[in-house]
C-alpha cells in the first residue's frame, strides 16, 4: 500500500509543479485524506 500511495502523492506533486494554478487543490486533497503521512510530503 505504501509504495501505491506514494506514487499517487508524487504524481500529484509533480502535476501541480507543472501547472501553478492546481498548486493549492492536490496539497489540500493530500492534507485531507492522510493528515498522519504529511511529514513525508515536506
Amino acid at each position: 500500500m505504501n509504495r501505491k500511495v506514494k506514487r499517487k502523492i508524487l504524481k500529484r506533486l509533480r502535476r501541480s509543479q507543472r501547472s501553478g494554478r492546481n498548486q493549492r487543490k492536490p496539497r489540500k486533497l493530500i492534507k485531507v485524506k492522510a493528515p498522519k503521512k504529511q511529514h513525508l510530503l515536506t
